[in-house]
């Protein structure tokens, strides 16, 4: 026999006649700070929300004294990034699908105007989780600026759907983590604090969508079998062979039988390099090697590196390590 647990249906905004609401300044020109906390017949409830010039952060921080359902709205449509820091949650969103936020995990969310759904929350476990959602005219500037990053999210957002950028959850990276924790700091830069914290924003904000662009790319293998694994080698084999007079992309994709476009992808999937990345690689490896075990002259290594020109030679060997070839010489 499964026993039934009554769980309290709420507004957000019914709790919060009960709370202290204070305005601060936290030491930022354009921010205000409200912080609102709550302590009373549901449990405990702490949330402070920050807004400057389009954008608004939350930290929330609960834990309540019974099962609880909150449901909540909002004015205007917004893009949200959302950060679970601990515990879990259930969240049930209008038009989109349910997600487990727990801790570790983040995603970005496209919510419409209206009430967005509801989250449960489960007795006497502490939550704590930080959003950064960017109003309509700020996101509208962000793609004008970066229209190869943003046009496709923003153009789905404009549609009016509600959707989650990831159907399951990602996990906070490290880097991510200590960005979060750099902008709960952000009052330490005094007067720099507008500034610093927007540009964290966008930090986030990339990171999140590097992420999920690099799993994304996880599932469009490029090499499918052991032969395709082959003529990546081989291609690669067939490039070093001819570093001298290195073919190109077409000619390469072609002598080992596949299309440009796979071999591209390959050498990525494979080596975690660009063809002609690669092939530099290979070239300063073989400078390095030359410098350190031979009397070569530098004119003569670089003819061996597949260089017409000295200075051409240490202009990319002094990219890749930083010194010239004839001070790189004096240092061994």
């Amino acid at each position: 026999m499964k026993s039934e647990i009554n769980i309290a249906e709420i507004h957000i905004d019914d709790i919060n006649y009960n709370g202290s609401i204070h305005l601060i300044n936290d030491n930022c020109d354009n921010e205000k700070t409200t912080r609102l906390v709550v302590n009373e017949d549901f449990g405990r409830y702490n949330l402070s929300e920050t807004s400057l010039n389009g954008i608004y952060i939350y930290n929330w921080e609960s834990q309540f004294n019974q099962d609880l359902k909150l449901t909540e709205s909002v004015a205007s449509s917004i893009l949200s990034m959302h950060f679970s820091l601990e515990g879990e949650v259930m969240a049930h969103f209008k038009n989109m699908c349910s997600q487990a936020c727990k801790k570790g995990q983040s995603n970005i969310w496209s919510i419409t105007e209206g009430e967005i759904g509801h989250i449960e929350f489960p007795k006497d476990k502490l939550f704590k989780c930080m959003g950064i959602s960017l109003d309509g005219e700020y996101l509208k500037k962000l793609t004008n600026t970066y229209p190869r990053l943003l046009t496709k999210l923003y153009n789905q957002h404009l549609k009016g759907e509600s959707f989650c950028l990831q159907k399951n959850n990602a996990k906070i990276s490290s880097d991510q983590s200590f960005v979060i924790a750099q902008m709960k700091n952000a009052q330490l830069m005094g007067n720099c604090c507008d500034i610093y914290t927007e540009s964290k924003v966008l930090e986030l904000l990339a990171l999140q969508l590097y992420d999920f662009r690099k799993e994304n790319n996880k599932f469009e293998k490029c090499c499918r079998c052991i032969r395709d694994f082959d003529k990546i080698h081989e291609a690669k084999n067939i490039l070093i062979a001819n570093s001298n007079r290195p073919p190109t992309i077409l000619e390469l994709s072609k002598r080992v039988g596949i299309n440009d476009h796979k071999l591209k992808n390959g050498f990525k999937e494979v080596f975690n390099q660009t063809v002609y990345g690669c092939l530099f690689d290979y070239k300063m490896n073989l400078a390095h090697q030359l410098l350190l075990d031979t009397e070569k002259t530098i004119f003569e290594i670089a003819l061996d590196c597949g260089y017409e020109y000295a200075s051409h030679f240490t202009t990319a060997f002094k990219r890749k390590y930083g010194v010239t070839p004839k001070q790189f010489k004096k240092i061994m």
